[in-house]
């Protein structure tokens, strides 16, 4: 029983990856503040791979590039929470697990538990990316308006 289980799991996270890649890639998503501002560069449908609860997906995106400061944005990016290339889920998934066991015990719970393959190393880092922002929302108490672990893209 145990092979059909985790076979059925294996199964299900493909198809959650399909669905989402093919819910982020659709042509006609609504994406706020997704055109051009004056002076940007438009590189349409530029890739990157993002790390979910259901393993990879690659998603196609606008990137929106501004010569004259050599900044760039991608809209997408910032709509979809990204923490670098990884699912606001996951980020805190990985995150609470990492609070109760340490890092790498934590990598080793999410693979047998979640089939998520974390290295002890990146979920350290996450957690040092999202630290502030949670302890911000910490200190503010349980009355604000804001969810404890929404984030902000962050580019390295």
């Amino acid at each position: 029983m145990e092979a059909v289980e985790l076979g059925l799991r294996e199964a299900l996270l493909k198809d959650g990856r399909a669905l989402l890649e093919k819910l982020y890639n659709q042509p006609d998503l609504s994406v706020p503040d997704n055109a051009s501002r004056p002076g940007e560069k438009c590189h349409p449908q530029r890739a990157r791979d993002i790390q979910t609860l259901f393993g990879p997906i690659e998603v196609g995106r606008n990137y929106f590039y501004k010569p004259e400061t050599n900044t760039g944005r991608c809209p997408m990016d910032q709509a979809l929470g990204l923490v670098h290339s990884f699912s606001p889920a996951l980020v805190r998934l990985a995150a609470r697990a990492a609070a109760k066991e340490g890092y790498e015990s934590a990598s080793q719970d999410l693979l047998a538990q979640a089939g998520v393959s974390l290295e002890g190393r990146q979920i350290q880092r996450l957690v040092n990316l999202i630290a502030p922002a949670v302890a911000t929302e910490l200190e503010q108490g349980p009355n604000t308006q804001t969810h404890l672990l929404q984030f902000e893209t962050l580019d390295l």
